[in-house]
């Protein structure tokens, strides 16, 4: 198998959540180019996406912006819109959210002049509670430590949930970005309800009091976000962490990235989201 290198830049699951690097994708020897589509749904936000593609194997260059003649989000067999251009290249939004259902199946249906037609394996928009709980837990190591922040919330019971969460970090209301971390704007962890289906569940999330030595990046508010998100999103974001464990460390190989997308590389997903505030 050859490994081509993709290089996926766009915001993932809106909510500030930017997703800015490297990831490997095995491709049969024979490969040409491929669609590349992400999509992300929530009932509260607008569709983001984009449209790339896939090199030839024997090209410098990794990703194009195929010709899009039409981008659908399809509710069974029926339509339930289609995305716009956006303010970037192979960028395509709503004009606003969407209604979308639980327990409908929706896909998405991509037609490009150099592809055709090509769509993704169904999602499903998940149950969610939302928060019940946030609470400083803990503070330590002094002015250069870290806050634990405790969160709770109640799961569904009898259905499959898939959960990711996140911090984005503030001064004073003003953003703070932690450059230093690689993957700074992913999901902190991931994680599924096997062991506590429909249940209240506890977790911690460790911030950072500071983000530099110099002391002008004091983290005095953080905003917790919770996502209960479909199948294929939790697999994709899982592969690509996973990746980023592997990836230096010559003795293991490079887990495959995870795709919902027929014919193509990258995931239609859907999302719920709930977000607290919390003071540091």
């Amino acid at each position: 198998m050859t490994i081509r290198t993709l290089l996926f830049g766009m915001f993932i699951l809106v909510c500030g959540c930017e997703l800015e690097t490297e990831v490997d994708i095995d491709l049969p020897p024979d490969a040409g180019k491929m669609p590349v589509i992400l999509c992300f749904a929530g009932p509260d936000q607008p569709v983001l996406a984009y449209v790339g593609q896939s090199a030839p194997l024997s090209a410098d260059s990794v990703l194009g912006i195929p010709t899009v003649i039409s981008f659908r989000i399809m509710q069974g067999n029926e339509l339930l819109g289609e995305l716009k251009p956006g303010p970037e290249p192979g960028v395509y939004v709503s004009e606003g959210p969407w209604p979308f259902i639980e327990g409908a199946p929706y896909h998405l249906e991509v037609h490009t002049v150099e592809f055709g037609k090509t769509s993704s394996r169904p999602a499903y928009l998940p149950d969610y509670n939302g928060i019940t709980h946030a609470f400083l837990q803990d503070s330590t190591y002094g002015e250069y430590g870290y806050f634990d922040v405790g969160i709770q919330f109640d799961d569904p019971a009898h259905i499959e949930n898939f959960y990711a969460a996140k911090a984005n970090y503030f001064n004073h209301g003003i953003a703070l970005v932690d450059s230093s971390a690689s993957y700074a704007h992913l999901p902190l962890f991931k994680f599924d309800d096997v062991l506590f289906d429909g249940n209240p569940h506890f977790f911690s999330i460790t911030i950072p009091k500071q983000l530099n030595l110099d002391g002008n990046q004091r983290v005095t508010e953080a905003d917790i976000i919770l996502f209960n998100i479909s199948r294929g999103l939790f697999r994709f974001l899982s592969s690509i962490t996973q990746n980023e464990g592997t990836a230096q460390d010559v003795l293991l190989s490079t887990v495959p990235v995870e795709s919902n997308i027929i014919g193509g590389a990258g995931v239609f997903g859907l999302f719920r989201s709930d977000t607290v505030k919390i003071g540091l």
